[in-house]
């Protein structure tokens, strides 16, 4: 889809944008045009029908004062196969959207609509979904999903299928029934949703995004190539982002793969971004003895996790970028002095950002080579004393700022006066 704002044919072009437009050109315009773009524009309503049966693309995009489309505006788009109205106010998709039997792409993201209509079961020919951020779709109808085989990438929410128990385990083997699906990403924040979900395989193998939310009553997660008796995550072999969130009850999160444990790729293998906050219990426990672990995380943020003293864990993501850890009161280290670092350690990492640490006292024993280092953050971790940087760290030049405030960087202890007159100039004054 990247390529849909480069007009191959101007002359069938229609493309305008701004705020000072606030009504959508005369329909005469739109007759001969293979592809639209009206994005960020004023237009607060589309009242006509337009014909348009060349039209291929039409992109709707980011208009945050559009509310309303007539019911019949796509009755005369035969041929359109591309249509987003990500990020407007529409509360509802017009029930003409049955009428383009050729759509292969729909966007609805960020959308205010309350629910699908039952037309969408007819298009059959589209692979893409975009139901993700629009917390009003609450009524996806039963037998929806189902009856469109061809889906390949899915974006939503389990609350888009409604609130009972009963619908949700039916909703579930709706998606299941999707033989194309490559590609979902999906929001969970009914506990019976997620077991469920946890047990069909087509499911699980093809999440790439998932983000846990208010699942109040879950207390354990593993992640894990063998069978558990706690929710496990460890099949998601495509998932690149995973957000924990909002769950008070959650105490553990377990990682586990020795020897005796065999998978096709490395656990975790393809995820790049592990986002956790408000998990006020939450303790993560590992028992890893093979290097091939989390290998492409590269972001890691963390924020009012109180129970975690330490991050030791990060010693099994090599390839780590970007760290940043907010408000969890009891961290006292990020690697454990029991552990200390070596020249493998944030070999990788580009970004620091500690805030609102009160407890931390270090961040790794030993100095550190940090070969990539662009930033350091500081911010109210007034026990934080010495920083794990020495005369062989920064060798290859590539840090730019030590942030901070200024009680904090003038009591600061180095390792030699050569250390801190290396690392001075970098220190700039936290805003």
């Amino acid at each position: 889809m990247d390529n849909l704002g480069t007009w191959e044919d101007k002359d069938k072009a229609l493309v305008k944008t701004g705020d000072g437009l606030v009504e959508a050109p005369m329909t005469e315009k739109w007759t001969k045009a293979r592809k639209i773009s009206l994005i960020q524009t004023g237009i607060a309503q589309l009242d006509c029908t337009p014909k348009c049966h060349n039209l291929s693309t039409l992109l709707l995009s980011d208009n945050f004062h559009l509310k309303h489309i007539h019911d019949q505006f796509f009755l005369l788009m035969p041929a359109l196969r591309v249509l987003d109205l990500s990020f407007t106010k529409i509360t509802r998709l017009p029930t003409s959207i049955g009428e383009v039997l050729s759509l292969e792409f729909l966007g609805l993201s960020n959308t205010n609509i309350t629910r699908l209509p039952c037309q969408v079961m007819k298009l059959k020919k589209l692979k893409y979904l975009f139901l993700d951020e629009t917390e009003k779709l609450d009524r996806i109808p039963c037998g929806t999903i189902m009856h469109l085989p061809n889906l390949q990438i899915l974006k939503l929410s389990d609350h888009n299928f409604g609130v009972t128990d009963e619908r949700m385990q039916a909703s579930v083997e709706e998606l299941a029934s999707l033989v194309e699906l490559s590609a979902l990403e999906i929001e969970i924040s009914n506990i019976k949703f997620l077991g469920r979900f946890l047990t069909k395989q087509r499911l699980v193998r093809s999440t790439v995004s998932l983000h846990i939310d208010s699942c109040q009553e879950i207390t354990s997660l593993t992640i894990s190539p063998s069978l558990s008796p706690y929710f496990c995550l460890g099949y998601m072999k495509r998932l690149r982002v995973l957000w924990i969130v909002n769950c008070s009850e959650l105490k553990e999160l377990i990682v586990n793969w020795t020897e005796e444990n065999e998978m096709e790729i490395g656990l975790f293998e393809n995820l790049q971004v592990l986002s956790l906050f408000s998990l006020p219990r939450l303790v993560i426990t590992w028992d890893i003895n093979q290097p091939a672990c989390f290998r492409s995380l590269h972001r890691l943020e963390l924020q009012k996790c109180d129970a975690m003293v330490n991050l030791t864990w990060l010693l099994l993501v090599p390839n780590i970028e970007t760290v940043v850890v907010d408000n969890c009161q009891r961290i006292e280290e990020i690697i454990s002095d029991n552990y200390g670092g070596d020249e493998n350690t944030f070999s990788k990492l580009r970004t620091l950002q500690l805030w609102k640490l009160p407890c931390l006292q270090s961040i790794c024993k030993t100095p550190l080579a940090f070969p990539l280092l662009n930033l350091i953050q500081v911010n109210s971790c007034p026990e934080l004393r010495r920083l794990p940087l020495d005369t062989n760290s920064d060798k290859h030049n590539s840090l730019h700022s030590i942030i901070g405030n200024s009680d904090w960087w003038n009591n600061l202890e180095w390792d030699s006066a050569t250390t801190k007159s290396i690392f001075t100039p970098f220190f700039q004054l936290y805003e």
